[in-house]
């Protein structure tokens, strides 16, 4: 079968549709689903086999807010939300077996020996703030105190894993 181009969007055969979606991932999934839910009828098309194969698949799946731009953090606040309230947007049933959302947290080490890791980490708080997302800040003895387990050793320079010395702190904190 042919595609063509109408009045109303893209025909196949006896169907027409509004909207083509490309992609199959959850991006392009949402997007199929709220432009359905605003009357218009898709089209879903994706190179991969099935739903979710492609980039969506090898992500992470880390839902983080921490950014240095304010546009950033703000995003990923509205994208947290969202996924905490995940059944609800798609309308499920109880009995439906979704992804689930596991909330961890987030560390992030600010080295005082580094000015570039300073500056960003700077930025990040900035943004973190302005956006009214709950951060803290631990002082080096908090941190050693309630993650006992990190370890605060420098392990600078970068080494390849063939090195002698790969895996070995420098001595310094």
């Amino acid at each position: 079968r042919g595609l063509t181009t109408g009045a109303r969007g893209l025909t196949t055969g006896a169907r027409s549709y509004d909207a083509v979606v490309v992609g199959g991932g959850v991006i392009g999934a949402a997007c199929a689903l709220e432009l359905r839910r605003s009357g218009l009828t898709t089209i879903s098309v994706d190179a991969n086999p099935a739903p979710g194969y492609g980039s969506t698949s090898s992500s992470s799946s880390i839902i983080r807010v921490f950014y240095s731009l304010i546009d950033s953090c703000a995003l990923a606040w509205e994208g947290y939300h969202a996924w905490k309230a995940w059944p609800e947007y798609l309308e499920a049933r109880a009995s439906d077996n979704l992804c689930s959302y596991r909330e961890t947290g987030n560390l992030c080490f600010d080295v005082p020996a580094s000015p570039g890791c300073q500056a960003y980490i700077t930025n990040v708080k900035k943004a973190m703030e302005t956006c009214g997302i709950p951060c803290e800040t631990w002082t080096a003895e908090e941190l050693h105190s309630r993650m006992p387990y990190l370890s605060m050793q420098s392990y600078y320079p970068p080494r390849r894993g063939d090195d002698a010395n790969f895996g070995q702190a420098n001595g310094t904190e």
